[in-house]
C-alpha cells in the first residue's frame, strides 16, 4: 500500500496521511483473492483447415493442443508448499460454432466455472507422447510423458462470437460476485472467422465493464489462421492497412497490464506501453506464447 504525506502550514504544522488507491491488476492471486480464465473456442467449421506449417493438424487440433497445455500450467501453478492444490484460479470454457455453450466435459459438464483442484481431478482421459529429453550424459533419451486433456477438437457450424461474449459476461459476473476483491477475469477469445450473429463490440463492451475491486474484466483476442500471411502482436495502435476484421478485433481487445507486459519483454516480444491483448493471423506455435502472456498473473505465497 502506498502512501502521500501533505503539509499544511498554519501556526504549527500538521501532517496528514492520505491513503492511495492500490494499481490496478495487482492483487496476489491467493485462494481468497482468485483469479479466473474464461476461454471461447471457436468451433465453427472453417476450424477444420490445415495450416501450411508441416504439423498436419487442423486449427482446431493446434488450438485444443494449446488450450490443454495451458490448463495444465494454470493447474501447476496453484500447488501449494505441501503438493497440495490450491484454488488459486478458476476456469471456465465456451464454445462456439453450431449453437454457443459450455464447453466443459464428462464430470465438469453443466459447470460454468470450476476450481483448479476440481478441473485437475476431471480430465476427460490421459494421453501419453514420447518426448526426446537430455540426460546427465548429454545425450537424448525418449522419455514417455502422460498428459491430461480437458478440451477436444470440434469444427462444425457457423461463428456465434456474440453468444458466446453474452456467456462469458455471465461467468465473470458471477465470479465477481464471489470474489469482489479477485484478480478481474480474464477472457482469452480464438477465432479463425468472421462472427454470423451481429457485431461483438457492443457485448465485449458489457463484459469488459464487469469489474472487481482490482479492476475491469480483461479481453484478449487472438485471430488464427490457415494463411502464411504477416503477423500482427500485440500493436498498441490500430493500422488502418488493416481489413475490417481486425480493426473489429483490436477495438475488443484490452491493453495489457504491466504484469504481462514485464513477461511479454521478457520473451522479446514487441510490446510497448498500450499494448493490447490481441494477435492477427497467428499461427499455432503462436497461439501457446498468446495464451501463456494471456494468463501472466501474481501468485501469492504459497502456503
Amino acid at each position: 500500500m502506498c502512501y502521500r504525506i501533505s503539509y499544511q502550514l498554519f501556526e504549527n504544522v500538521a501532517v496528514s496521511i492520505v491513503r492511495e488507491p492500490p494499481m490496478p491488476y495487482s492483487v496476489r492471486i491467493t485462494s481468497t483473492t482468485p483469479a479466473c480464465f474464461i476461454f471461447l473456442l471457436d468451433q465453427s467449421g472453417s476450424m477444420s483447415k490445415v495450416p501450411p506449417n508441416g504439423t498436419g493438424k487442423t486449427l482446431a487440433e493446434g488450438v485444443a493442443d494449446a488450450v490443454n497445455r495451458v490448463l495444465r500450467n494454470i493447474c501447476l501453478k496453484s500447488v501449494s508448499a505441501n503438493r497440495n492444490l490450491k484454488d488459486r484460479f478458476y476456469v471456465g470454457m465456451v464454445r462456439y460454432g453450431q449453437d454457443a455453450g459450455p464447453a466443459l466435459a464428462g464430470p465438469l459438464v453443466g459447470k460454468p466455472l470450476v476450481g483448479v483442484s476440481e478441473l485437475n481431478a476431471h480430465p476427460l482421459r490421459m494421453v501419453e507422447t514420447v518426448d526426446q529429453v537430455k540426460a546427465p550424459t548429454g545425450q537424448l533419451v525418449e522419455r514417455r510423458i502422460k498428459w491430461p486433456v480437458w478440451v477436444d477438437p470440434v469444427a462444425d457450424g457457423k461463428t456465434p462470437m456474440c453468444a458466446a461474449l453474452r456467456l462469458a459476461e455471465g461467468m465473470a459476473r458471477m465470479f465477481v460476485n464471489e470474489y469482489p476483491d479477485c484478480y478481474p477475469p480474464i477472457v482469452l477469445n480464438i477465432t479463425d472467422g468472421i462472427p454470423n450473429d451481429g457485431d461483438p463490440r457492443p457485448y465485449a463492451k458489457r463484459l469488459c465493464q464487469v469489474a472487481s475491486s482490482d479492476g475491469e474484466t480483461l479481453l484478449f483476442n487472438l485471430h488464427i489462421s490457415a494463411e502464411s500471411t504477416g503477423t500482427i502482436q500485440y500493436p498498441a495502435v490500430e493500422d488502418e492497412a488493416w481489413d475490417k476484421f481486425a480493426r473489429l478485433l483490436f477495438r475488443m481487445s484490452s491493453p495489457l497490464p504491466e504484469t504481462m507486459l514485464a513477461f511479454a519483454r521478457q520473451l522479446l516480444l514487441p510490446v510497448t506501453a498500450g499494448s493490447r491483448g490481441f494477435g492477427y493471423n497467428a499461427d499455432l506455435s503462436g497461439v501457446v506464447q498468446f495464451l501463456d502472456i494471456g494468463t501472466q498473473t501474481q501468485v501469492g505465497p504459497k502456503p
